[in-house]
């Protein structure tokens, strides 16, 4: 089930390629961008452009594939960017005909320690959400997320929940509020209910910093290119990307 059609930029907003735009013209980027249809290239700027980066999923030793699938595929619906990964017991390795490749488009970063993910994100400057029921626990709707500037929420296994470290480690315990005899939600339905209310308190608004954007924006054009590596060699410009 969809939700309203992404947000366009309101006419005259400031473009995000190009004279007047938030990233610069390269002949890289003119290279890469040359061999898409207009249309192509006016959506995938127009995701980019809404890109959130104050809020980031972490997903501990999450087993199930399709669990993992629409976690993933809710948090890039929702414009959501860097995924955290633990995998100190489990793998994460999410369905394809659930993710319908929308990991493609998304940054993840693979952990095999929970204190390593978390003293990383704590670096970055992210205040750390464990999402688990606790004698100190609140509701999401009790929280005042304006107080955190970043938030990194994360989720735990189907049947372990989050591990006691990340419990520890959290800066605060969030849970859903329940109406009914169930004491939880699936993984994937939980984390759905809970970046749909950081959407709504406006903490996945918009908002990378340049360089970031242009990082993407090049891997995104290399990813909706077929031929990238021969098109980008043609021009003597493969040097120019580590990554490709």
């Amino acid at each position: 089930v969809g939700l309203a059609p992404a947000r366009m930029p309101p006419p005259g907003a400031q473009p995000l390629y190009g004279e007047g735009g938030r990233l610069e013209r390269s002949p890289l980027l003119d290279v890469l961008r040359g061999s898409l249809k207009p249309s192509r290239l006016e959506r995938i700027e127009s995701r980019l452009a809404q890109r959130a980066g104050a809020v980031r999923l972490v997903l501990e030793n999450i087993a199930d594939e399709h669990n993992a699938a629409a976690c993933l595929r809710t948090f890039e619906g929702l414009g959501g960017q860097h995924v955290h990964v633990i995998e100190t017991v489990d793998s994460l390795r999410p369905c394809a005909a659930v993710t319908k490749s929308c990991d493609r488009w998304l940054t993840l970063h693979r952990h095999e320690r929970v204190d390593d993910c978390i003293n990383e994100l704590r670096a970055r400057g992210f205040t750390i959400v464990a999402t688990h029921l606790s004698d100190d626990s609140h509701s999401i709707d009790e929280i005042d997320w304006s107080r955190f500037e970043k938030v990194a929420l994360v989720f735990g296994n189907e049947r372990r929940g989050v591990s006691p470290y990340a419990q520890q480690a959290a800066d605060v315990s969030a849970v859903l509020p329940m109406a009914g005899f169930s004491q939880s939600f699936n993984i994937s339905v939980a984390a759905a209910l809970f970046l749909a209310h950081m959407r709504h308190v406006g903490k996945l608004d918009a908002g990378l910093p340049a360089d970031e954007l242009r990082e993407l924006y090049t891997r995104w054009l290399i990813n909706a290119n077929k031929n990238a590596k021969a098109l980008l060699e043609r021009a003597g410009l493969a040097g120019e990307v580590p990554f490709l």
